[in-house]
């Protein structure tokens, strides 16, 4: 894992089509809506990341481990391993910092404006 972090990566991801929201349980027991940011793949495993809309989680956008199935239900899971969790959280970080993504949020902006 190591060359990986010295490797310049592609910043690869996935908006969805329309905003989209999913419940989510906390550590604590809440439930509450969470906003899906994007998708992307890292070392072949699939993740999403997701911004949590209550005030107590400061605007930050979290990864979990993302598996979308053929019927179109799909599952979210924690990231258990703390290293996955770290690399996982930079690569949010590098793409939520692109210009790239902050053109296409841009973008999608002008288009709901425009409607």
């Amino acid at each position: 894992m190591e060359n990986r972090q010295e490797e310049e990566m592609e910043l690869e991801y996935y908006l969805p089509a329309d905003e989209l929201k999913v419940e989510f349980t906390g550590e604590n027991g809440e439930t509450f809506d969470s906003l899906v940011m994007f998708y992307f793949t890292m070392d072949d495993q699939d993740f999403i990341a997701l911004k949590p809309l209550v005030d107590t989680y400061n605007g930050e956008v979290y990864p979990y481990y993302y598996k979308e199935y053929e019927d179109g239900s799909f599952e979210i899971d924690d990231i258990e391993d703390d290293e996955i969790y770290e690399l996982a959280c930079d690569r949010i970080d590098e793409i939520l910092d692109s210009q790239e993504f902050e053109e296409e949020i841009e973008d999608e902006t002008d288009e709901e404006d425009a409607d």
